[in-house]
Parts: structure tokens; sequence; C-alpha cells
């Protein structure tokens, strides 16, 4: 053993780095790494979908080479075969566009216009009132033997009320269909008017006769004293100025020309909104889109249009004229006259005894405290929840760039990868020794981790589409593509796609807990097919990864890098798991694409 002095005498090797100073090395490269990651996040999407596309193109390019050269790299039918690949994915994007798009973006509308008119007080009660009522009525009236019930009865038949639960129903189905209704034409009227109007430019007449009326007068009140400091006018007014002056300067301007066209559009389809809630037009409107949602789900459109209309107008008078509309809409058999007296009685005082409940009983002012802090419905809120259904429009603009800058890269894809390689000779040698390899298995595992998990999703969300329309669940399409969208994040994905699909199974018109009930059997179908068929088969063991970890590392994920944190998290986890802590391989398996040469 040497001694302490022959050790202090060793002397040490030149140009060898000490272990600290490679691992601080290490840590300042992987720090700026995931630091530019995290500055660009809000570029993931065209990101990911760059890799996502390039990686499966690049494999079916390599996949017909091992078929039609296989002995040697020939550059032309490498490049003619990512041209062919490139022409036929848009291609079938185009068309399974046009078959989705359409009503997957008319159910997201009627959705976010049934949310503008959904009160979560109303929905909750209503839900609770199918629980608590029946227990309050029993407590009150007893059976129907007891004397209390058979006076109340009596008491009832006074009244003349009938088909009380259809009354109370009503309001829940009038939101439905006046709510969907109403994005829809609101939606179509105003690109309709701001079309018009953007065509007329504003040197028109039009915007002439709005700025004269309407903005002039503003613009000299709002620059008064009193006013000028909270709401400054754009353009320079002075007391004596003729509106006809004002204009003049204004076009002047672009940059405030610009403004005032934006207010002017704004203004006109305000207007114009408010006028078509009366006109014909969009009373034929109406009728057509309610005849076509009668006709494609009848249970959840029981009435006719003219019985729709007949009992709207009827419910605004009172429960006895409902009662007396529905009567001769549809007459009650004579022999059941007396059953259908007292389930009209019944039905009544169980929702006189719960709203008692609701606002008087401790747990009622919890829920209603609850209600009131958490789940009212601002305009902000249902602006966001717009903005989320509605941003599958800036989809194809961001996938087109997605799949143009896939095709630079995979069009000459081995000169890209030269030139990758190349920055070892370059000062970025010690960066792209220490990333390139790491960054290499790691993209190999997203790639075939997302490929297996994508087509995972895919067959889950095509089985749940079938299996709610056959249900009658509303916006199938809809909640499919949700759960296909959230069945990308392993594990607590599906529950968060259950969690939507019986929401909507509970509060839609004809639905409850009954229909919850069969969504809810629909899903564990669902997540039985993933667990026993679709994962071992397509997937294998390639993402084996605890629930509990998965669970733990999702927030964290989520926090930094959002939606696409969560998607990529599962994949990451494995890759830092099992080759860096580990040092060894993740698992290749048979169902696993192979690697491009």
């Amino acid at each position: 053993m040497p001694t302490t002095q022959e050790s202090m005498n060793t002397p040490l090797v030149v140009g060898t780095p000490s272990p600290w100073t490679r691992l601080s090395k290490r840590l300042v490269i992987w720090g700026c790494f995931f630091l530019i990651l995290y500055l660009i996040r809000d570029f993931m999407f065209v990101a990911f979908m760059t890799f996502i596309i390039s990686y499966i193109a690049l494999h079916a390019v390599d996949f017909g080479l091992r078929r039609l050269s296989p002995a040697r790299e020939r550059i032309w039918l490498r490049r003619l075969l990512t041209l062919t690949v490139f022409i036929l994915g848009p291609f079938l994007l185009v068309v399974a566009g046009i078959i989705v798009l359409p009503p997957l973006i008319a159910q997201g509308q009627r959705m976010a216009g049934w949310l503008i008119h959904v009160s979560p007080e109303a929905e909750i009660s209503r839900l609770l009132e199918q629980y608590v009522a029946p227990a309050e009525f029993r407590q009150q009236y007893g059976s129907p033997t007891d004397p209390r019930y058979k006076a109340a009865l009596e008491e009832f038949r006074k009244t003349g009320e009938s088909h009380v639960a259809d009354y109370l129903e009503f309001p829940k189905y009038e939101s439905w269909v006046e709510g969907g209704f109403e994005k829809e034409f609101d939606a179509n009227e105003r690109a309709r008017i701001r079309s018009a109007l953007l065509s007329e430019g504003t040197s028109s007449k039009e915007f002439e006769t709005w700025f004269l009326a309407e903005k002039a007068p503003e613009l000299v009140a709002n620059d008064s004293p009193a006013k000028a400091s909270a709401n400054e006018s754009p353009l320079k007014i002075s007391p004596s100025a003729a509106p006809e002056e004002l204009l003049a300067e204004a076009r002047r301007e672009p940059a405030v020309l610009t403004l005032l066209q934006s207010e002017w559009i704004q203004s006109e389809q305000e207007k114009a909104i408010h006028r078509s809630k009366a006109s014909p037009d969009r009373e034929a409107k109406f009728q057509a889109y309610y005849e076509e949602m009668h006709d494609k789900s009848p249970k959840t459109f029981p009435y006719s249009y003219e019985q729709y209309i007949a009992l709207q107008k009827a419910r605004s008078q009172g429960r006895v004229a409902f009662g007396n509309t529905v009567e001769n809409l549809f007459p009650s058999d004579e022999a059941k006259r007396e059953s259908q007296i007292e389930a009209d009685f019944v039905a009544a005082k169980k929702h006189e005894v719960f709203k008692n409940w609701w606002a008087t009983s401790s747990p009622a002012q919890f829920i209603r405290n609850k209600v009131g802090n958490d789940l009212t419905l601002s305009t902000e809120t249902t602006a966001r929840v717009e903005r989320m259904l509605t941003s599958f429009l800036n989809v194809p603009i961001d996938l087109s760039t997605a799949i143009l800058l896939s095709f630079l890269i995979c069009i000459d894809f081995p000169r890209v990868k030269r030139a990758c390689q190349g920055l070892r000779e370059t000062w970025l040698k010690d960066v792209y020794d220490e990333l390139a390899p790491a960054l290499s298995r790691l993209a190999m595992l997203v790639g075939r981790a997302m490929q297996a998990q994508g087509l995972i999703s895919l067959c889950n969300s095509v089985v749940m589409f079938f299996a709610l329309t056959f249900l009658g669940v509303e916006h199938a399409m809809l909640l499919a593509v949700a759960m296909f969208v959230l069945c990308l994040v392993p594990t607590i994905g599906t529950f968060f796609a259950w969690i939507l699909i019986v929401s909507v199974a509970l509060v839609q018109p004809g639905g409850g807990v009954g229909l919850a009930l069969k969504a809810s059997v629909a899903v564990i179908a669902v997540v039985v097919l993933e667990v026993f068929v679709f994962s071992p088969r397509i997937l294998g063991s390639l993402m084996e990864l605890h629930p509990v970890l998965i669970i733990a590392v999702l927030p964290v994920a989520q926090y930094f890098f959002g939606i696409w944190g969560l998607i990529l998290a599962t994949p990451v986890a494995v890759f830092v798991i099992n080759v860096i802590i580990f040092g060894g391989k993740e698992e290749t398996t048979s169902s696993s694409p192979s690697s491009p040469r």
C-alpha cells in the first residue's frame, strides 16, 4: 500500500479532468438543454408533431428501401419514397378532416353554447333531488295509506295540475336545445356580417354612417376633462371639431382607422345578432336545426318542432296551462287517469319538499357555497371553455408547418444526419458527445411509445364512439376525440375521459344516473380491452412503470410543460429510470417498429 508521502508524490495525468469537473460539465449541458426546452414550450405542438411525422415517415421510407433496395442505399429511391409518403399522408389527413372535422366543430359549438346556459347549482340540485326528495317525501307524507298523504292528494286534485314531471324537466331540455343552436347560429351570423363589412371597407357609406352617428359623439364626450384621463381618444379632438372633420382625420391615420374598423365590425355584429333574435330567418334555421336533431336523436329530442314551440309557449303560463297542452298533444288513457294524477302529485310534492330542504338544511348550504365558489360559470370561465373547444381551428395551420418541416428533414435525411454528426468536429464536441447518444435513444423510445400509445388511444376512442352512439349519449364524436387525446396520458387519461363522459350522460335531456351507469360500464369495457388486449399486443413491456410513479411524475411534468409534459412524462421517466439511473437499455419489443437506417 503506498504511503501518504508516495501518494503526494504521484504525478497527476495532465489533461484528465477530475470526476467533479466531468459532473459539473454534464450538469451544465443538461441544465441548458432543459432550460431551452422550457423556454420553447409554447411551440411544443409544432416540434412534437414534426418529430412524430418525421419518425413515421422515416420508418415508412426505411421499410420501402428494405423491400426495394436491400443491398445498397439509393438516394434517388429514398427521395422518391419520401415524396410518395408526404403526398399520400396529407391526402389521407385531408380526407379524414373532411369526414371528421365538420361534425366535430359543430358538436363543440353546441357544447359551448349549452355551457353558457347551464347553471351548475341547478344541475347539482337536480341530481340530488333524485335521492333526497323520496326520503323527505316519505318523512312528510308517509305511504299512500297515510292520512297526510290522502289529504294532500285531495288538495292537489283541486289545483288542476298535470304532467308535473314534464314541466319540471322542460327548462333543462330548453337550455340544451336553445344553447346548442344559438352558439352555432351566432357564429355563422358573425362570420357572414364580418365578411360583408370587410368587403365594404372603411371608405363605404355604412362606415361613414356609423362613425358620424355613434363614434364621433362618443369621441367628443370621452375627450371632456372629466373623462379624458380614463378614456383618451385616439384622435386629436378640438372642442369645435365637426364629425366630418374627425372622420377625415381618422382616414388619414392608418393605425387609428384599423382600430375603428374593428370596433365598427364588432358593433354591427352585436346589433345584427340582436335584430336576428326575432327574425323569420332565425326561426326558419332553428326549425331546420331542431328537425335535424330530432331525426338524429329521437330519444334526446322527443318532441317534434311544433310540439316544442307549443310547450315552450304554454310553460310561461304556468303548470296548469303546460299540463293541458301536454294532455292535448299526448292524450292520456282514461283507465290510467287516476295513476297519472297520483304520479303528478308525488312529483309535485317531491319537488316542493326538496326545495325546502335545499333552502334550509346545513348540507345543502355547504353544497351551495361550494358551487358558488368553485363552479359558477363566469364570463371568463365560459370564454376559456369556448377557446378550448374551438382550439381545433388552429391545428391545421400548425400541422401544415410540422408537415413542411418534416418533409425538409426527411427528403435529405442522410445529409442532415451527417451535418449533425459534424458537430463533433466543432467547439460543441462535448455537448454533442453528451446529448447525441442519449437523445437518440430517447427519441427512439418516445417515438415507439407514442406510436404504440396513439394506436391504443385510437382503438379506445373508436370503441367508445360506437358504444356512446349505441347508448344514445350526445356529442359522441366530440367525446371520442376527447378520449383519444386524454388516453395519450397513461393511467389517469382514461379516468378524466370517464368523468367527461359521465358528466354529459348525467345532464343531457333524457339522461341521468341510469345512462351514466351504462356509459361507465362502456368505459370499464374499454379499459378491460386496453389492459388485456390492446396494450399487450401493441405496447408490450415497453412502458412498464408502476402507476404510483406515473401519478407522482405527471403533476411535475404538467407544471413545467403543460399538456405536453403529461403526454411525454411516461416515456421520459422510463428512459431516465431504465437507461440513465440503472444504465440499461430500453426494451425493444417485437411489435415495435424498427429504427430507420
